[in-house]
This record gives structure tokens, sequence and C-alpha cells, in this order.
């Protein structure tokens, strides 16, 4: 896994900027949510609040997973970036893949995904394009 961090512009104790790139695979996903709920404690973030960041930031890192690349092969990157400043926190995920529908069976509790990231964020932007997708959720006011 790799990390890069800024060391400057620090909150308690934990760097303002969090960056993770990972093959796209439901582990990495797993792995990246436990290690962006570990960043968000250190800068302060209420247990609630963190749990909503996470959930959300966790769902448009299963949307990747799920939907940005076709066929056998290695999964293409999924990117996990963080910025805290000034009481915002943002949280980007990007892929470079291409979206694609998975088949959805009936009663499947699928395609909440969205939804849910607006529920639980103050504002979130999506940009699609031949390049990839690219998801950014922000928290304003969320750490002193």
């Amino acid at each position: 896994m790799r990390r890069s961090a800024s060391t400057s512009g620090r909150t308690l104790g934990a760097p303002s900027v969090f960056h993770h790139r990972e093959p796209a695979t439901a582990t990495n996903a797993s792995r990246l949510r436990a290690a962006l709920g570990a960043w968000l404690r250190g800068l302060g973030l209420n247990h609630d609040l963190r749990d909503d960041v996470v959930l959300a930031a966790y769902e448009a890192m299963a949307n990747v997973v799920d939907h940005a690349y076709r066929g056998p092969g290695p999964a293409g990157p999924l990117e996990l970036h963080g910025h805290a400043h000034g009481g915002t926190c943002t949280i980007t995920v990007s892929d470079r893949g291409r979206w694609r529908r998975p088949r959805t069976e009936s009663g499947s509790f699928r395609g909440r995904g969205l939804g849910m990231m607006h529920e639980l964020s103050d504002e979130v932007l999506m940009r699609s394009s031949e390049q990839g997708t690219t998801i950014r959720l922000i928290w304003r006011r969320a750490y002193a």
C-alpha cells in the first residue's frame, strides 16, 4: 500500500492530506476503509461523523470495485484521497475505468450507494468521462 501525507497543516496530530492508490478489489477497499477511519480519528472527528464519512467513502469505493473495470485480468486503480482544511473534510474516490451496470436480482438491495452518499455528506460531486469517474464527498464544519 502506498501512502503519502503532507506534514503541514496538521490537525490534532493527523496529516491534513491522506492518499492511497490500490488495485480496485474488495479486499483493498476494506483495507482502505480501515485506514481512512484511522486518519479521521487523528483529525478528531466525532464518532458519528467519522462513521458517516467512512460509510460514504466505502460506498464510493465499492462502486469502483463493482462498476469501473470490465473483463478478466488485473483490477485497475482505485484512488482514495482525503483533505482536511479549515474545518472541511473532503474525500475523493476515483478510478480510470468505464461504468458498467451489474446484473440486478429481484429483491436486491443494490443501487442505494449514491443515495447514501448524498444523505451522509454535505455535498456530493460526481464526474464521469472516458478517463474514469471521480466522486468528491464534502463535509463542512467537520472538525474544529
